[in-house]
């Protein structure tokens, strides 16, 4: 039953309908870019929370991006490919806005000086023992695979690539959600904020849709 339904939700119709709610999210961010740089003449420094968000979220959603090509190749159920199709294309789209107002505000894509998560800094995502504000002990992002486990999953097919991509996958969307949420009451620019916003709500209900996929494939949920 929860297969049948999880087809229903995820049928070709439907999907082109949820890439086209999410290009109808996405125009009012890219809209509200053009028209702070039209507006304004103080655009976020190098160290500032937006500049870091960017940078980060930028990072992880390539992640995201790179294990979604992985177990399209890997499987053949199309809910699977489906939802890998889904999540590829639209953190594509929104890695490819952040780097956009980097360049905008004038701003180089990475910064050396600066280490990751800085900008988490005094917000409750920001304890992970690890010395660095925001990155785990081991100096991962939240959430980010490792490459061990990310050359695992390239060498997995089937049932067995779909079920370690989908626990992959909720841990990787569950780093996203925390630097999303503390994106939204650290960052001033109105279109990111929004933009962290859409990144907690769609990936908290992916984070539903993959647990709901690992329970009809017999594995425990993530």
């Amino acid at each position: 039953m929860a297969r049948q339904r999880l087809l229903r939700m995820r049928s070709p119709g439907r999907l082109r309908v949820a890439l086209l709610v999410a290009v109808a999210a996405v125009a009012p961010l890219v809209a509200g870019t053009f028209a702070y740089l039209v507006a304004t003449d103080d655009p976020p420094t190098t160290s500032s929370a937006e500049a870091g968000f960017a940078r980060d979220m930028r990072d992880h959603h390539l992640q995201a991006i790179l294990m979604s090509n992985i177990v399209r190749d890997a499987s053949t159920d199309p809910t699977i490919r489906f939802l890998a199709l889904d999540i590829a294309t639209g953190q594509q789209a929104q890695a490819g806005m952040m780097a956009g107002w980097l360049d905008l505000w004038g701003l180089n894509q990475t910064d050396d000086d600066l280490k990751q998560m800085y900008w988490m800094r005094g917000t409750k995502g920001g304890a992970h023992g690890s010395g660095h504000e925001g990155l785990l002990a081991d100096g991962r992002m939240p959430g980010m695979a490792t490459a061990a486990e990310v050359e695992r999953l390239r060498g997995l097919k089937g049932k067995d690539a779909e079920v370690l991509w989908l626990t992959l996958m909720v841990a990787h969307h569950r780093g996203g959600v925390e630097m999303a949420q503390s994106a939204v009451t650290l960052v001033d620019e109105p279109y990111e904020r929004n933009l962290a916003t859409l990144i907690v709500e769609s990936q908290t209900s992916e984070i539903d849709n993959m647990n709901a996929l690992l329970v009809d494939r017999g594995a425990p949920t993530a």
